[in-house]
């Protein structure tokens, strides 16, 4: 099945989960590494920090070959200490080959974190292998998400904005979520700077930022799903488009409940706030703050 749910009991048990769902999926596991067609990721914790590591393969002794600079994470912070048992959601998807776990915690299970990776579809002179999660390899002060930006550092404390492909300020190389092996220009990896330096962040808000801010519709309460497109900067100010994700959808959850199920068409797609819905606070904040508003991924539940 490419979507699953249920519980786990700690970070180890949800590994063992994953692991068991990708080499079901068609995966083939190399010590740590998960690889498939030409998509690579290692993924490992160490029972307090469930850790994913991209690269463009594996070598005779199970080490990535040119892995991304730094892992991402699903880690505690701020007010979103981890509690188990708790809920999973794990979506295995191909054509191309896409991978998103959720998992929903907390007393009320308001908190969401994730962990993703993938491979582009667009030509690129990459590998277009891309790997993702609420969390660098840093502590977090807090979520900082609009419709125009997010991240933060400074004053408060150093914060990213949970979505997927949404920072447009990478701060430290250690918290920069959302790593794509683009190869323009000669490089390699996207940078550890913000989405307007050339070669920095991919970073979907130059591209989308009006779409999701005008949503939802105020004349029915409706919101349309949006398309997960990551650009980079070029030289000349200009901007290159990395991906186009198949199976997400960026969507504002006012009206959907956190892990709601939407069915257009053919499709079902189940919505995840980006890390805790909070109505009051819809437009988010520059800041840190312990919610994401009403910013949301969608991911589709593929037949």
């Amino acid at each position: 099945m490419s979507y699953v749910t249920g519980t786990a009991g700690s970070f180890a048990g949800l590994l063992e989960i994953i692991e068991a769902a990708l080499i079901s999926a068609g995966y083939t596991q190399s010590g740590q590494v998960f690889h498939k067609g030409g998509l690579y990721c290692r993924l490992w914790t160490d029972g307090i920090v469930l850790q994913a590591q991209g690269g463009t393969g594996v070598d005779g002794g199970n080490n990535l070959v040119n892995p991304g600079p730094h892992y991402v994470s699903m880690r505690p912070f701020a007010v979103a200490a981890f509690t188990w048992p708790a809920q999973y959601h794990i979506h295995i998807n191909t054509d191309p080959d896409e991978v998103y776990v959720f998992l929903r915690y907390g007393a009320g299970g308001e908190f969401f974190q994730r962990l993703s990776f993938g491979r582009s579809s667009l030509p690129l002179p990459g590998t277009g292998n891309w790997y993702s999660a609420t969390c660098g390899n840093a502590n977090l002060g807090g979520i900082s998400v609009t419709a125009t930006t997010g991240g933060y550092t400074g004053t408060g404390g150093q914060a990213l904005s949970g979505g997927l492909f949404w920072d447009t300020n990478g701060g430290s190389a250690q918290l920069t979520p959302s790593l794509l092996h683009h190869g323009l220009d000669g490089g390699g990896w996207t940078g550890i700077t913000s989405a307007s330096n050339v070669g920095g962040l991919a970073s979907c808000p130059p591209s989308l930022a009006p779409l999701v801010a005008t949503q939802p519709n105020t004349w029915n309460g409706e919101a349309v799903l949006l398309p997960v497109r990551p650009v980079i900067a070029r030289v000349s100010s200009r901007y290159s488009c990395v991906a186009d994700l198949a199976h997400a959808r960026f969507v504002r959850n006012d009206n959907i409940e956190p892990a709601g199920v939407l069915t257009l068409g053919p499709d079902q797609w189940v919505v995840y706030p980006f890390f805790r819905k909070d109505i009051a606070g819809r437009i988010g904040s520059t800041t840190p703050i312990q919610h994401s508003g009403t910013f949301a991924l969608a991911v589709r539940i593929q037949e």
